[in-house]
């Protein structure tokens, strides 16, 4: 598992962030049960008069650190896949 370890603060000019499509590897068969149990979880807060929401999240890619400067690479899943 890899660790990253940042300690200080950063000027916002050695901070580069980018989008990019996911590299996520997509098993249909989790991504559907994962839809199962967000319809689930939605009925469940809905009867509770809870209200709980979808959104689009950032996944971390690729983090690199070289000569003072970090760049962020992430793509976006959504919540509903992420906790189903």
């Amino acid at each position: 598992m890899a660790k990253f370890t940042f300690q200080g603060k950063f000027p916002a000019h050695v901070i580069y962030w980018q989008e990019v499509a996911s590299t996520r590897k997509i098993d249909s068969r989790l991504e559907k049960l994962a839809e199962q149990e967000w319809k689930k979880l939605v009925r469940k807060c809905k009867k509770e008069g809870r209200r709980i929401w979808d959104s689009q999240l950032y996944r971390l890619e690729k983090l690199e650190n070289y000569a003072g400067k970090v760049s962020f690479t992430v793509s976006t899943i959504p919540f509903s896949v992420r906790i189903g």
